[in-house]
């Protein structure tokens, strides 16, 4: 604990957002009151109101990782490592993703309008507030073999080997020069290292948004992805540090310079809203369930991860 602690340090405060009650990190991040207060003596920051102490997401969502409790941290700890290590003989693995957006004010005139943001592009579906919110449902197919990356690539994940993966404010997710300074860096600020210093080594480098695929549902990320052999492959070294720091990866199968590709599917080259409400970003739901595999010797056509000529 005193290592995250250590880290939580060097975030500045006018950085964070105070807004989460005693009562929603338990709720959410099962993060008792006795523990969050043996935590704000150890200098977890807090600001008072009139109901209590209120804390900031992020601070809390990087203790839950820690400690591994809460949704994200047991999404970490079950799923994502789980879709990082498919059978040998699967070479592709279809899934359906259930794009569920939600209706931030059921009380407003007129009907929902809604979008969500697929690998395909955006598609539009419409709701009536306080109805019951309409299901987009997208199958992708999401490849398993991915090629070995060429050691000009891997030099380049070698300058991330100092980071360490956090969940932080809006206000520092991308900002470079804190996450060289303190070694702290959130998936976007991992992804714009990597691809401009990939870029500036003359190699073909890119930032993309998208989301991790891992039944029972997805999440948003970013990565960095680099053309390798046509295919534009999929990384993340920082994480794959964290993941191998918590145990949730065999180190005599897995290292930071293999591909992320098992886990992932592309929507843009940067951050978009997963969904919108008449026009305005809104909050959605990602259930996710995965189809019969299809394994090796059978083609899979060609995907967004094939390199345009």
């Amino acid at each position: 604990m005193a290592e995250i602690m250590d880290r939580l340090t060097l975030v500045p405060d006018d950085a964070r957002r105070f807004e989460v009650s005693l009562a929603e990190a338990d709720r959410l991040m099962r993060l008792p009151a006795d523990l969050i207060a043996s935590m704000t003596g150890a200098g977890l920051r807090c600001r008072p109101s009139p109901g209590g102490p209120l804390f900031d997401r992020t601070d809390l969502m990087n203790v839950s990782m820690h400690l591994g409790t809460g949704s994200a941290a047991m999404a970490a700890r079950r799923f994502w490592a789980a879709g990082l290590n498919p059978p040998p003989q699967v070479r592709s693995r279809p899934t359906t993703i259930y794009y569920q957006p939600r209706c931030p004010d059921p009380d407003h005139p007129g009907s929902c309008r809604f979008g969500v943001a697929t690998p395909g592009g955006i598609l539009e579906c419409r709701g009536e507030p306080g109805g019951r919110a309409p299901v987009a449902e997208v199958t992708v197919e999401i490849a398993s073999d991915w090629p070995a990356l060429p050691p000009q690539v891997t030099a380049v994940l070698d300058t991330t080997a100092g980071l360490h993966f956090m969940f932080l404010p809006p206000a520092l997710r991308s900002d470079l020069d804190f996450a060289v300074r303190t070694g702290l860096c959130a998936c976007e600020g991992a992804a714009r290292l990597l691809a401009d210093e990939g870029t500036r080594r003359g190699l073909r480098a890119r930032t993309r948004f998208g989301l991790i695929v891992a039944p029972p549902y997805s999440t948003h990320h970013n990565w960095a992805e680099f053309l390798v052999d046509d295919r534009w492959v999929p990384v993340d070294p920082v994480l794959l540090d964290s993941m191998l720091n918590w145990q949730l990866l065999r180190p005599d199968i897995w290292h930071r310079n293999r591909s992320i590709g098992p886990v992932v599917v592309g929507l843009s080259d940067q951050r978009v809203a997963l969904a919108t409400h008449n026009g305005s970003p809104a909050a959605v739901s990602l259930s996710t369930r995965r189809l019969a595999p299809v394994h090796r010797g059978i083609p899979i056509p060609a995907g967004p991860d094939a390199a345009s000529r």
